[in-house]
């Protein structure tokens, strides 16, 4: 199941990135072969001391000096069979190797908040085992006058509890704002583009800081005015589609196509192997009757009149993707184009999956036996076994009356 995940994410990469070549995404490949011999050990008393991911009852896997795994007990479950500090280094090393770090990332020393501030404190600030870990989530980019729920849950004690989390919320070094509780609510009325910290103090007066990159935009999004193809609205993708240089979330006249492409069409809908409409169902005053009940130049004219000269096309020959999705319920979508000619967006409606009216084509049938899914399937398997069971029985029984006649 996961190799499957894990091809169908890259082919849809590859989709997206032959349809828009001005915003490319890079797909991340080789972290199954990274974390080769890395996994934790598949038995409960026993642990990999090579392990890149938490086992059970641990968490903060790390490196020691051995060159072992060494963890802290843990007995929160969703922290086990996480990747521990070591994994997540390890696929940050994989990101760093393939895209490299872009120009415009802050270091984590950036000046907007000087570390040595923040080293002169009363309290007693250690780095060892039984030291606290402080953390936010982030980095946030919000509009000016947003409302942030800014998250400390992710800091913990060494020994001990948390006795306060401190806030710096506008980059001076100082923290001007204290709580007992891990996550506060807190509006930015202005445009900043910074450093929040946090400092959380230990019952043991141990302490340690954290910050997290904060942007407060005029829009929301973190692309700089003069770059922006929407400088007013929040379009963090900056898609174009027609590539007129104004941003899809703000272009009135986006350019997106309003017909299906060519071999595109809704199963049921406008398909060239659709059924033919049912006839009307009959009511109390004659309407929708049958053809030449009430209407005796009605129905027969217009059959006589038939269009011969732009018969409907045929059916799309089945193909090797379609074949592959019937047996696999999943549609049928050609391996390299996202709109491929023959592809059918099945509907789904309301009637039994096993009704296939008589005057369906081989790729409609194809289609209802995709949707009818593992229903069909078992109940194939339940037939099968029934008809195997019968035919043991019937066996039996002849066997019996030779047994008979030769007495």
């Amino acid at each position: 199941m996961s190799e499957t995940a894990r091809t169908k994410q890259a082919k849809l990469v590859a989709n997206w990135n032959a349809t828009h070549p001005g915003l490319k995404v890079t797909y991340i490949d080789g972290v199954v072969s990274a974390f080769n011999g890395h996994e934790p050990d598949p038995a409960t008393n026993s642990r990999n001391d090579y392990r890149w991911i938490n086992e059970f009852f641990e968490t903060r896997g790390r490196l020691a000096a051995n060159g072992k795994t060494t963890s802290t007990l843990s007995l929160d479950a969703a922290e086990f069979y996480h990747p521990n500090i070591i994994g997540h280094q390890q696929m940050a090393n994989l990101i760093i190797n393939r895209v490299g770090v872009p120009a415009n990332v802050k270091p984590a020393n950036s000046p907007a908040i000087a570390p040595a501030v923040y080293a002169m404190s009363s309290a007693v600030q250690a780095d060892g085992e039984d030291a606290p870990e402080a953390w936010i989530q982030g980095p946030y980019v919000a509009q000016e006058g947003s409302t942030l729920s800014l998250d400390a849950r992710g800091s913990y004690a060494g020994d001990g509890t948390i006795t306060a989390y401190e806030w710096d919320l506008d980059g001076d070094g100082i923290f001007e704002q204290t709580y007992t509780e891990p996550v506060i609510d807190y509006t930015f009325e202005d445009l900043y583009d910074g450093q929040i910290g946090l400092r959380v103090i230990q019952d043991d007066g141990q302490t340690d800081v954290y910050t997290t990159q904060v942007q407060i935009t005029d829009d929301g999004d973190n692309t700089p005015p003069e770059l922006d193809n929407c400088p007013a609205v929040n379009n963090y993708s900056q898609s174009d589609y027609d590539g007129d240089g104004v941003g899809d979330a703000c272009d009135p006249d986006p350019g997106y196509p309003t017909e299906d492409q060519p071999g595109v069409c809704v199963v049921g809908d406008n398909c060239p192997d659709d059924d033919a409409d049912a006839a009307p169902a009959p009511t109390p005053d004659g309407a929708g009757a049958a053809p030449g009940a009430s209407d005796p130049s009605g129905s027969a004219t217009g059959a006589a009149t038939a269009d011969t000269t732009n018969p409907e096309p045929a059916a799309p020959a089945p193909d090797a993707a379609g074949d592959a999705a019937a047996v696999g319920n999943q549609p049928a979508i050609a391996a390299d184009s996202p709109t491929a000619l023959g592809t059918a967006v099945a509907t789904e409606t309301p009637s039994s999956p096993y009704a296939i009216p008589a005057s369906s084509t081989a790729h409609d049938t194809r289609t209802r036996l995709a949707n009818t899914g593992t229903s069909l399937v078992l109940t194939l398997l339940v037939a099968a076994a029934a008809a195997t069971a019968g035919g043991t029985l019937l066996l039996a029984a002849t066997n019996r009356r030779q047994s008979r006649q030769d007495r």
